[in-house]
């Protein structure tokens, strides 16, 4: 779930060489929704999303039955960002410019 289209694009071909689907969502609710209807071994998650912060879907995650592995990605990064994710649930955190 991300919000800068050359990262999407870039996750989807490396994806899609190891014969893996990848689903994206560009936004918190679309991502809420591919969530109820189906379950996810991994999810590169976003921190910043154009309707929300990807802490908060991250805790929603984490109720899932299947909880899926999540690794949070950001542009924006900051202490609290920082802060935030040493306290999650998320298997790692990438940072990209």
């Amino acid at each position: 779930m991300r919000t800068n289209p050359f990262s999407a694009s870039s996750c989807g071909r490396c994806c899609s060489r190891r014969n893996v689907q990848p689903v994206m969502a560009d936004t918190l609710a679309r991502a809420e929704a591919l969530v109820v209807k189906e379950s996810f071994d991994l999810i590169f998650l976003d921190i910043r999303l154009p309707d929300g912060d990807g802490h908060h879907f991250l805790d929603r995650l984490a109720t899932l039955p299947e909880r899926p592995l999540v690794v949070m990605v950001t542009g924006h990064g900051t202490i609290e960002s920082a802060v935030a994710f040493s306290t999650s649930s998320a298997l790692a955190a990438l940072a990209y410019q």
